[in-house]
């Protein structure tokens, strides 16, 4: 969700004055959304620069422009980063949480038992008389 990362972590009315004087910043913002998430090992100062040199590219001439870009750009790796951290964290969790009931129940053994120790035709639905 590339335009919802431009919103989270984007002033509101900042973004849309911006974008809306020059459809080429929301297109420079929208790549670097896009740089994030296929190179998620940059820093800020690999954004800043990517930002730059893609700025230059693209010839844009406004210098408050070029800045406020800069920093939407900043903002944004930031969020992405902590955005992808939590995920991580969350990830983690779950598959320890896994993990932990996997070696409390005992393993695979001991389901075999249960089954095993349980009466023979008990599993099936007895039909209905009408």
């Amino acid at each position: 969700d590339i335009d919802r990362l431009l919103r989270v972590s984007n002033p509101a009315d900042e973004l849309k004055r911006f974008t809306r004087e020059s459809p080429l910043v929301l297109s420079i913002l929208r790549v670097m959304a896009y740089e994030f998430m296929w190179m998620p090992t940059g820093t800020v100062g690999m954004a800043r620069q990517s930002a730059v040199d893609l700025m230059e590219k693209c010839s844009l001439s406004g210098k408050a422009d070029r800045d406020w870009i800069s920093s939407a750009v900043a903002r944004m790796r930031t969020s992405f980063e902590k955005t992808h951290q939590d995920w991580e964290k969350k990830r983690r969790a779950r598959e320890e949480r896994k993990r932990a009931e996997r070696a409390g129940f005992g393993g695979d053994d001991d389901v075999d038992k249960v089954l095993a120790a349980r009466p023979k035709g008990t599993h099936a639905a007895t039909p209905k008389k009408r």
